[in-house]
């Protein structure tokens, strides 16, 4: 009797493993052929409707994926993706849910069927991403605006679908990046990470979310995993171990995915972060770029935004390259197409501001007027000043930064009288009150104010204290004033 129980209990357990095995997730998508479907009889230019797909997960080292699918004359079959790299099909879709399923059946299901030990390539993926936020916030390089990330996640919920249909749980967190860079991407662990300099240089939700659904095309179809698949079968898989360390040789440039400039972090820092991006499989090649431009450009019209949108946003990181002299990362063919040929692919670029979402990128346009001025970009710096003061946001910080710019690179009579203006509104709320009071004591020194120069004056050396190079620097004020 105990041998009989204890021999249900075994096959109840095997048949719970194996019930656990399997996912399924229906559909009603309709598609047609563009070549031979491998190993089926299904041929060029035939039409059919996908009913399901199914995964089983019974492979420690892989995923195995069925298709069911009926055929005009109402006849089923199944179709396993592992006998084909990609589906040759065409799609047309309303929504976004049948749009991210027929595009992960054509690109994403079917490599990944094929790939080898899929688990531990995305372990060690999501263990470097992990490890690149903690770097992240460990050296203070997150802009903590809880406002503008809830706003971005917000529109990831419009656009991703409700469900995946390879079965990988994920959750998005967004982790905006102090760089000036225009640049983004969501790594593997589910980290939408955005340069704050990308966030300044656009100017409508439209381009935002041309830009999400860009950076989901990758994570939706795995683009990250095909790249550690070709890493592992050309067998240098321990480049990535070495990469996850901190320690990898190749450091990603200009032209890679979310890398970090050294204009945002110390070198060493940067270069660690560019190494862990390497191990994420975030060095794209052109295809995968051009297929995300595509799938931005296919699903802006179903979300109900501007289809040119993605050709506006393009343009704003080509206008970044041509400001910056970088000719070659604007021209040249490399991990993306040519600037060019994708704005021509997506589009074309408008001209169009929303003052409502301007507002909500102010922190990011604060922050990168500030690079652009310790960089001596006096006339860009004040660009963006302008934008934010303009429409009713300016902080302290920008009043303070279109004083100081307004100083270092004009000197007459308006534009001091500007700076001062500026730069008493930003002592209201700017935090560093003895920077502000040195650029108030030179623009009044020019407009010949030498009473209140030197009542600020005054007042500086108070607030100074016994810092020796504060009050060397008063000495030579004092010397201007009396002169």
């Amino acid at each position: 009797m105990q041998n009989n129980i204890l021999f249900a209990v075994v096959v109840l357990l095997l048949a719970t493993t194996t019930m656990n095995a399997q996912q399924s997730v229906s559909l009603n998508i309709d598609v047609m052929t563009t070549a031979k479907v491998p190993a089926t009889t299904i041929v060029k230019g035939q039409s059919f409707t996908i009913n399901s797909v199914t995964c089983d997960m019974s492979n420690p080292k892989g995923y195995n994926y069925i298709l069911g699918i009926t055929m005009p004359d109402g006849q089923s079959q199944q179709i396993d993706l592992a006998e084909t790299h990609q589906m040759p099909i065409t799609f047309s879709a309303s929504n976004k849910d049948d749009y991210w399923y027929a595009r992960s059946i054509r690109y994403s299901l079917p490599s990944l069927a094929s790939m080898i030990d899929v688990y531990s390539m995305r372990n060690k993926a999501e263990t470097a991403a992990n490890q690149a936020i903690g770097k992240v916030r460990n050296n203070a390089l997150a802009i903590e605006d809880p406002y503008l990330t809830s706003y971005i996640n917000s529109l990831l919920v419009k656009i991703n679908p409700s469900q995946r249909l390879d079965f990988f749980k994920y959750n998005f967190k967004v982790v905006i990046v102090k760089d000036d860079e225009p640049n983004a991407g969501i790594y593997p662990n589910g980290a939408l990470v955005i340069n704050a300099g990308m966030l300044a240089r656009i100017h409508t939700e439209d381009e935002l979310v041309a830009l999400l659904c860009h950076e989901a095309n990758h994570f939706i179809c795995n683009h990250y995993l095909d790249n550690l698949a070709k890493i592992q079968k050309r067998e240098i898989a321990g480049a990535i171990g070495s990469a996850v360390l901190g320690v990898a040789a190749g450091i990603l440039t200009g032209s890679a995915s979310v890398g970090l400039s050294a204009t945002s972090a110390s070198m060493s820092v940067a270069k660690d972060l560019n190494a862990l991006v390497t191990a994420m499989g975030l060095s794209f090649n052109q295809n995968q770029e051009k297929e995300s431009d595509q799938a931005a450009f296919d699903l802006l019209p179903i979300l109900g935004y501007d289809q040119n949108a993605m050709a506006t946003c393009i343009k704003s990181i080509g206008d970044y390259y041509m400001e910056e002299g970088n000719l070659a990362a604007y021209y040249k063919s490399g991990s993306h197409p040519k600037i060019e040929d994708r704005i021509a692919a997506t589009g074309i670029p408008y001209e169009r501001r929303d003052t409502v979402f301007e507002k909500k990128m102010a922190p990011c346009v604060s922050y990168v007027a500030q690079v652009l001025y310790n960089k001596g970009r006096y006339t860009q710096a004040m660009e963006l000043v302008d934008r934010n003061i303009g429409i009713g946001v300016g902080r302290g910080a920008d009043h303070y930064i279109k004083g100081e710019c307004l100083l270092a690179s004009q000197d007459s009579e308006e534009s001091n009288t500007s700076a001062r203006e500026s730069l008493l509104k930003a002592r209201e709320t700017y935090s560093d009150g003895l920077a502000t009071l040195k650029a108030l004591i030179v623009a009044d020194i020019r407009l010949g104010m030498r009473d209140e120069a030197r009542s600020l004056l005054d007042e500086f050396k108070e607030l100074a204290g016994d810092k020796e190079e504060e009050r060397f620097w008063a000495d030579g004020m004092m010397m201007n004033i009396e002169q």
